[in-house]
């Protein structure tokens, strides 16, 4: 063998052996193991709406500590059917349709004075508008801190089955088993 041929053999072995770490090392970053390796309860969708969107993870430690309001943006129907425990329902605003339900600001005004309150908005998930249109209507109204948690009622749902959350705050077990 020529010495360009056994230069270039272990040039080849030392980038694969290079790519090999590489992957592994990744492989260790993504473990669920790792303690600081992305997790889906850290995942949001980043919808290009205006207001701010949350984390399962933050809405979890929002209803532990009790520092902000959780307002379910569906109608009453659909919140006594299944809500996130402890989030409060709005009534609708009058003269809506279905398709284009939003809840009344003005029932928010009457029992949340303060604009500058933390709020958390959340409906039927990714393709439910409705969060969106009340982060809207209650930004124009001056409320200042909205945030939204997009993947709503049935990706909270989703995700308690994944890891089960301490109760009360998403023990699903009782109403479905």
């Amino acid at each position: 063998m020529k010495v360009k041929q056994q230069a270039g053999i272990a040039f080849i072995t030392a980038m694969l052996l290079c790519g090999a770490l590489a992957a592994s090392t990744v492989a260790r970053q993504l473990s669920p193991h790792v303690s600081n390796a992305p997790s889906i309860f850290d995942g949001i969708v980043k919808n290009p709406a205006g207001s701010v969107e949350i984390s399962t993870a933050e809405l979890r430690t929002a209803l532990e500590e009790s520092s902000a309001i959780v307002l379910d943006a569906r109608p009453y129907e659909e919140y006594a059917v299944s809500h996130i425990p402890g989030a409060r329902t709005v009534s609708g605003k009058p003269g809506t349709t279905p398709a284009l339900y939003v809840a009344d600001v003005s029932d928010v005004a009457k029992t949340i004075p303060d604009k500058g309150q933390p709020l958390i908005l959340y409906c039927n998930g990714l393709y439910c508008g409705r969060s969106e249109r009340f982060a809207d209507e209650l930004t124009n109204a001056g409320y200042r801190d909205i945030r939204r948690y997009q993947l709503g009622a049935p990706g909270w749902r989703a995700l308690a089955r994944l890891r089960r959350f301490d109760p009360p705050f998403c023990d699903f077990r009782k109403a479905s088993d």
